[in-house]
């Protein structure tokens, strides 16, 4: 409430321009204008030296006043004494009279200092004069401040949504795709909505290292570049702001002098000097982990004690978005770091996949055509089936197979697929790049520019030019047979150094196959030959006998001639008996072969029609998927009909059936021929055994035995072991490996020793040769893949590599020892009671 001496004022007292005040005062847009009017009503109309207005229109620590300049001690002690007893005067220790005017509200005060300047100490304010002053202005105070508190309500309301706004885009800003100074100024401009940030920088202090960084600078002013990444001891920057703040852990606020006034008594401003400056820690808990600076060069308000707390207040914010953004950008360095270390491991990862799947195919290739050798039908189907299997490793559109004529003068294209050349037929030795491979004996591989140097040079046997081109030789026995070669007319198709190591790898299967093929032609040959023989000796025989017996009715009394020639008979009897059975045990050999190369032949034969077949049914299909996307085009309907027409849909599917039943039927036929080989093989047998090592040593044996009998002595010292937990069929497999790498060790005739113990918990058996030995610089390689010590041609290198695979898997070792000249003694340990997995 406003204190009032008198409940009302006499007429003599009113004042003559009191009217005209109310007017000013209901016409005052806010509490500083109504300030000015009641100061200047003061100092004019009541002659007072000068006069300040202070008020709130909330608490005390919210005061302002009007002139806006800094009060007094002694000032102040008057305006607090005003507002706790409501003195209306106060005469001063010179008699002058001093009036303040104490207007208290529910909603604020307002407190007037009257005779606060120094122009006319002398001049008195009248008493009467004073209370009308109170009464006019009272009911206008309480106005006013009441809009005013509604006023600061509104704005503290706003200011509220404001800084809640902020915080929600710090936080969104912490998870944000930005980078830390995008994400930095960002944060400036969101203070800066809220409050006066044109000059700001943001630093993060280290206590480990006792260092500070920049990681946020902005000033009109200061040319200092801040880089966000350096370390800044504390100590060089030692009494300035940024020093004290950090070494006092508060807020400092107001100018360079009231600064020291603060506490920083040593200051020393770094940069421009400001007008005024406001800095808070940026703290977590009591650690000071950095701080904010804001500053200004221009005359504007001060920096309040609001200011400050929202200031403190964002700073815990922003200090937990940095370190989110932080541990944001650590944790995608991290997952960038482990991502290409993954990368790196995935390339090395699928190296060593591609690596085991190059040998796979390789081995089912090798396996294939070795397979090829023993059961193709002649060297027509022989061929097709290996360029077939090559071309499943490497692009063989265009292959040919050239082989030696026997006197090796005449280069002979046994197999050609070529899509410019269809024919090759045979010609004379030139200088062509197969020749090239012929005389060296080993692969060669050319490129464009080599084949056209090459044609322009040499101008013979090299046809038609290619762009590039990979032969190999065909060698068995250390003797080249022939050459097997791929070329590319198309720029995007170029062999490489694999390919020529793929194919030669399978170039010595192509070899030995081919060997076995001309073995059997030579036989059938030869079984034909020898049948036409006996037909004819028969034919002859039974000629002679026709005659004798003519003979003996013509000349009964010729009886003891005819018992001599009857002996004779008896005995070429006995010799054609012989002669028959030796021809009935070879025609049961070419009936075996022929009973499984023949639905061998005709399974064969079925599939490349399937593949036919299937290809027709590929091409209606992709027709029918043309016609299928637009019912309704009559081209594509019409080209339906056509290809339809074309491919013979119902004899297709009528075909198929019939050609599955009949390949169905071979293979069945084959299965009961191959019955009697599971005695070794154990075929069907997949799960563990427990079985005795002797059994599986005389079985490997007596598959060997027609091999190795006739040269080699086997000596067997066996001992009394337990039986052993194993797959049958795999150690079967890695004993027939070790006795032929024993075998093919000793060239001439020799001896191998077989010896079994059992070590521990383990059984071991020893092969040991009497061979010529392996070098102490090929021991370590024996059981790598594809590793042979033969000449090239003579081997795969991959029986004891298989061994060593089947031994591992058994929870076994195998080792080796030899002596050049002496021989090799290989050892197989295999557990007792093995678990299988």
């Amino acid at each position: 409430m406003i204190h009032e001496r008198h409940s009302d004022v006499p007429a003599k007292h009113q004042l003559p321009s009191a009217a005209r005040l109310a007017a000013a005062l209901l016409a005052a847009p806010d509490m500083s204008a109504a300030s000015a009017q009641i100061v200047a009503y003061v100092t004019t109309q009541l002659r007072g030296s000068g006069g300040v207005l202070v008020w709130s229109p909330d608490l005390p620590d919210g005061q302002q006043q009007f002139p806006a300049l800094p009060l007094t001690d002694a000032q102040m002690t008057r305006t607090r004494a005003a507002l706790q007893q409501a003195v209306a005067t106060s005469p001063d220790e010179d008699g002058r009279i001093d009036r303040i005017l104490c207007s208290v509200g529910v909603h604020g005060y307002a407190v007037l200092l009257a005779n606060v300047g120094d122009d006319n100490r002398d001049a008195v304010v009248d008493i009467d004069e004073w209370d009308a002053l109170v009464i006019t202005v009272r009911p206008h105070l309480l106005k006013i401040l009441e809009l005013a508190r509604l006023d600061n309500t509104i704005q503290r309301l706003l200011q509220s949504e404001r800084v809640q706004q902020a915080l929600f885009a710090i936080s969104d800003l912490s998870s944000s795709d930005l980078d830390m100074t995008d994400m930095l100024r960002a944060l400036h401009q969101i203070v800066g909505a809220l409050m006066y940030t044109e000059n700001i920088y943001i630093l993060l202090y280290n206590a480990e290292t006792d260092t500070v960084r920049y990681v946020y600078f902005a000033d009109i002013l200061d040319s200092f570049v801040a880089d966000p990444n350096e370390e800044v001891a504390l100590e060089s920057i030692r009494n300035g702001v940024t020093w004290y703040l950090i070494r006092n852990g508060r807020p400092l606020r107001g100018t360079t002098q009231q600064l020291r006034a603060q506490g920083c008594d040593m200051l020393v401003p770094i940069g421009p000097e400001s007008k005024d400056r406001l800095g808070v820690p940026m703290l977590e808990g009591s650690t000071v982990r950095g701080a904010i600076f804001v500053h200004t060069y221009s005359e504007r308000p001060r920096y309040t004690a609001a200011d400050q707390a929202l200031l403190s207040f964002m700073a815990t914010h922003i200090l937990i978005a940095l370190d989110r953004k932080q541990a944001h950008a650590e944790l995608e360095r991290r997952v960038a770091l482990r991502t290409q270390e993954l990368a790196v491991a995935n390339v090395s990862l699928k190296a060593e996949v591609e690596e085991r799947l190059r040998a796979e195919r390789l081995q089912n290739a090798l396996f294939r055509i070795a397979d090829l050798g023993n059961t193709a039908l002649g060297m027509e189907h022989f061929f097709r089936a290996v360029h077939g299997v090559i071309g499943e490793l490497i692009n063989a559109k265009n292959f040919y197979i050239a082989l030696l004529s026997e006197d090796r003068s005449t280069l002979i294209f046994h197999y050609n697929v070529d899509e410019r050349e269809p024919v090759r037929g045979p010609r004379p030795l030139a200088d062509g790049a197969t020749e090239m491979v012929l005389r060296s004996g080993t692969p060669m591989l050319l490129d464009a520019p080599e084949m056209q140097r090459m044609k322009a040079h040499r101008g013979t046997g090299l046809g038609e030019a290619a762009r590039s081109w990979l032969g190999v030789p065909l060698i068995c026995a250390g003797n080249v047979l022939g050459v097997v070669a791929v070329q590319s007319y198309s720029s995007e198709v170029n062999y490489t150094a694999y390919d020529q190591e793929l194919l030669g790898f399978v170039s010595s299967q192509i070899a030995r196959g081919l060997e076995r093929q001309r073995a059997a032609e030579e036989i059938y040959a030869a079984n034909a030959e020898l049948e036409q023989r006996v037909d004819t000796r028969t034919h002859e025989l039974r000629l002679q006998i026709e005659v004798r017996e003519r003979v003996e009715q013509t000349l009964t009394q010729r009886n003891l001639e005819l018992e001599a020639v009857n002996q004779q008979l008896a005995g070429a009897q006995t010799r054609l008996l012989q002669t028959e059975k030796m021809a009935s045990v070879g025609q049961l050999a070419a009936g075996v072969a022929h009973e499984i190369n023949n639905p061998i032949s005709f399974v064969h034969s079925n599939l490349f029609s399937l593949r036919n077949y299937v290809d027709d049914l590929l091409a209606v299909l992709h027709a029918y998927d043309a016609w299928a996307d637009d019912p309704t085009d009559a081209a594509k309907a019409e080209q339906l009909a056509a290809v339809k027409k074309q491919f013979r849909i119902g004899f297709l599917c009528e075909d198929i059936l019939a050609l599955v039943r009949e390949s169905a039927e071979g293979v069945e036929r084959v299965r009961k021929i191959v019955q009697d080989l599971k005695d070794f093989s154990h075929v069907g047998e997949a799960d563990w055994q427990e079985v005795d090592i002797h059994d599986c040593l005389e079985r490997t044996l007596n598959v060997l035995r027609h091999d190795i009998a006739h040269r080699l002595n086997i000596v067997k010292h066996y001992a009394s072991v337990p039986l052993i937990r194993c797959l049958p069929f795999q150690i079967n497999q890695v004993l027939l490996n070790v006795l032929l790498n024993a075998a093919e060790a000793i060239e001439h005739r020799g001896t191998i020793n077989i010896t079994t113990d059992l070590d521990g918990d383990e059984v071991r058996v020893r092969i040991a040769d009497s061979g010529r030995g392996i070098e102490e610089a090929l021991r370590k390689r024996i059981f790598d893949p594809f590793f042979t010590t033969k000449p090239v041609g003579a081997g795969t290198g991959l029986g004891l590599s298989v061994a060593y695979g089947i031994v591992q898997q058994h929870g076994g070792r195998i080792e080796v020892e030899s002596q050049i000249g002496i021989g090799t003694t290989i050892s197989v340990w295999l557990p007792v009671g093995h678990l299988s997995h």
